[in-house]
């Protein structure tokens, strides 16, 4: 019985928040936090369907289900700790007297 190879983990690559988009428009909140709302969903659809390939027998690899599982957690926690902030902003900011 032989015993496959371990495989390289490679780090995912990060989207670029430069100030001007992919057509040389400057980019808005609204467009780069819609983008990373929509990378969260994904990443979180594939957790699932990893999860639910290794719970039904299909031909997943127990590590990479674990590895996006975790990294979804933590795309969640990242976003939860971005929303706080953004409100504790717009609190700071509706609290300001004129």
């Amino acid at each position: 019985m032989a015993i496959p190879a371990i495989s390289p983990i490679t780090m995912p690559s990060l989207p670029s928040l430069s100030p001007t988009g992919v057509t040389g428009q400057p980019s808005s909140f609204e467009g780069i936090l819609g983008n990373a709302v929509q990378s969260l969903a994904g990443a979180q659809k594939n957790a699932d369907a990893q999860a639910v390939g290794l719970a039904t027998g299909k031909n997943v690899n127990l590590v990479d289900t674990v590895l996006a599982m975790q990294q979804t957690s933590l795309d969640f926690k990242l976003a939860m700790q971005v929303r706080d902030k953004v409100l504790e902003a717009y609190q700071d900011v509706m609290q300001t007297q004129i």
